[in-house]
């Protein structure tokens, strides 16, 4: 008597496996649920978003040589985050994308100036504040001025504004 062992298909089985993990992320995403992550990968985006509060303020005070170290110190945590997102085999990607976002907006914020170099830091903190409300991560205020159509991330409960400081920078409310 014969026996016939079905064939598996690899592929559309790993596909499947792989859709139900994203469709529990999108599920977890749509119910305003901030997604987890582990270990150094969640410890670097902290870190990314500690040093970019520092690029907050030095824009906020104005302050030249703050700014430029400061944008230093997140582009070299931003690489190090990078490197640990292939041991993130859900949101790995997604992040790793992101991350290269902020960096390219801003290490052209070092080289420009007015408001081509508000625009960068205004592209930047988009991902930024983008990370921090996707992911499970330490908490930080998220502020909004419509009026310098801005949105960035800051330790302090008051405003204070990145994009236009001396003519706005009170200008912002709490984004939840």
């Amino acid at each position: 008597m014969k026996t016939f062992a079905p064939k598996i298909n690899v592929p559309i089985i790993f596909s499947v496996i792989l859709l139900g993990c994203l469709a529990s992320v999108a599920a977890q995403a749509f119910r305003g649920e901030k997604i987890q992550l582990e270990g150094k990968l969640q410890d670097s985006l902290n870190h990314v978003l500690e040093t970019s509060t520092l690029i907050q303020e030095a824009f906020y005070n104005q302050d030249e040589g703050q700014i430029e170290s400061n944008t230093r110190k997140v582009l070299v945590d931003l690489r190090k985050a990078q490197n640990n997102t292939i041991n993130e085999k859900i949101n790995g990607m997604h992040i790793e994308r992101i991350l290269e976002v902020v960096r390219n907006h801003l290490a052209q914020i070092l080289d420009a100036t007015g408001e081509e170099r508000k625009k960068y830091l205004r592209l930047a903190f988009d991902q930024v504040v983008h990370i921090a409300q996707t992911y499970k991560l330490n908490s930080y205020r998220i502020f909004y001025c419509q009026s310098s159509d801005g949105i960035w991330l800051q330790k302090s409960f008051k405003a204070q504004n990145p994009y236009n400081p001396q003519t706005l920078g009170n200008c912002g409310i709490p984004v939840r």
